[in-house]
């Protein structure tokens, strides 16, 4: 969503008719980067990825991927990852890219380029890191103006090498060009891998910060000032996010339930100034699992969204004791409010009516007022997925 809270991107399937849409093959496959604006009502096509990929195990023609997807304050920059080779001319590294749509020009831009504007190099063969044939550059997020893009990258031509091959995170510069390793230890050095890849990157929405997971699975900040980053002490755990000014981070942090199982139990709240952590939810070392308050195993993939000043954080959960009332046995979107502690359920019917489906993937506007979901899916646009939107009189209300 954007900052701003009125355009939504995200990746669907075009039924065909949409102005834009490219036919889909064969098989069904076909990808298109879907807008909507939510003052106007209207969802349009930004872009139909072109079916030129070969699926695994099939002699048709198949649809390139699209997501990572960010989108700038305003919603004039979209950036996304894709491996479709038209996209832009000259893209021949057969792996994924990252990308940056203007709406008002109506250009592509390949943000995953080095500093002297070649195409960031991977191995296609190579699938130990992303996974199911991923290689390349993935996993966008955009600064609110539109100006840095962080991502990671298993490129060999963007940093320094890895000996190991592993994947680090990088931040282009979409103004000057330049593209610099953020995934870094505290003295500005490469940092070493060998447990996991670096990942996850977030940039802040005022472009001075990447957060992102460290080779221990740590969350750490880079400042683009000191071009260094350091660890959040004690702040293990998925899905970090920002806020505007880098000042608050929310995660989700894991503790060891039934069976010794890791599983992510609840929300962290950290004020990066003072050091300050504060948990909500939890469970006793071998409670059942179930008994979460962010999401452990569910139906849909954990995701967190913060406002501009960190106040706010859109959750999925699908502990019913988050709310009083909360009976529909589903998964459901919140907001937690991180100065008056107070939990508010926001995926309900216009009515207060609960809904008998799972929802998750939220995403919270800057002042809080918008809070945008999905129900039926990790991602909006194919079949029994559908946009919900909640919106609040004043930020944060129900």
């Amino acid at each position: 969503m954007s900052g701003n809270g009125r355009y939504v991107a995200f990746a669907g399937r075009p039924s065909g008719s949409e102005p834009g849409a490219r036919a889909c093959s064969a098989r069904g496959w076909c990808e298109a980067l879907f807008l909507a604006d939510l003052t106007t009502g209207r969802v349009r096509i930004l872009l139909s990825l072109h079916p030129t990929r070969v699926q695994a195990n099939s002699t048709d023609l198949g649809q390139p991927s699209l997501g990572g997807i960010s989108i700038s304050a305003d919603g004039r920059y979209v950036a996304f990852d894709s491996d479709d080779p038209e996209l832009v001319v000259g893209d021949a590294n057969g792996v994924f890219d990252v990308f940056v749509f203007d709406r008002l020009t109506g250009r592509v831009e390949l943000a995953s380029v080095t500093s002297d504007g070649s195409q960031a190099h991977s191995d296609p063969n190579d699938d130990r890191y992303f996974g199911f044939g991923r290689r390349g550059s993935a996993d966008a997020s955009i600064s609110a103006d539109g100006r840095y893009v962080a991502f990671e990258s298993d490129a060999d031509n963007l940093g320094p090498p890895d000996p190991a091959g592993y994947n680090h995170v990088y931040l282009h510069d979409r103004l000057t060009g330049t593209t610099e390793q953020v995934s870094v230890t505290s003295d500005g050095s490469s940092m070493s891998t060998g447990g996991y890849s670096p990942s996850n990157a977030y940039v802040s929405a005022n472009g001075r910060y990447v957060l992102f997971h460290d080779q221990e699975s740590r969350n750490r900040v880079y400042d683009r000032r000191t071009h260094s980053s350091e660890p959040v002490p004690d702040a293990y755990g998925d899905d970090a996010v920002l806020s505007a000014d880098g000042s608050r981070m929310a995660f989700l942090y894991e503790q060891v339930v039934a069976n010794g199982a890791l599983k992510n139990v609840g929300l962290g709240i950290v004020d990066l100034r003072s050091g300050r952590i504060t948990r909500v939810g939890g469970v006793s070392e071998g409670s059942p699992s179930s008994n979460i308050f962010a999401p452990g195993s569910t139906s849909l993939i954990p995701s967190l969204s913060i406002s501009a000043t960190g106040r706010y954080i859109a959750f999925s959960s699908s502990n019913s004791d988050a709310v009083p009332g909360d009976t529909n046995g589903a998964q459901d979107i919140f907001v937690y409010d991180t100065d008056a502690g107070v939990t508010v359920r926001v995926s309900t019917t216009s009515d207060g009516g609960q809904y008998a489906v799972a929802s998750g993937s939220p995403a919270i506007s800057g002042d809080a007022r918008t809070t945008a979901f999905v129900q039926g899916g990790e991602s909006i646009g194919f079949a029994s997925k559908t946009l919900l939107v909640h919106r609040s009189v004043k930020a944060g209300a129900p």
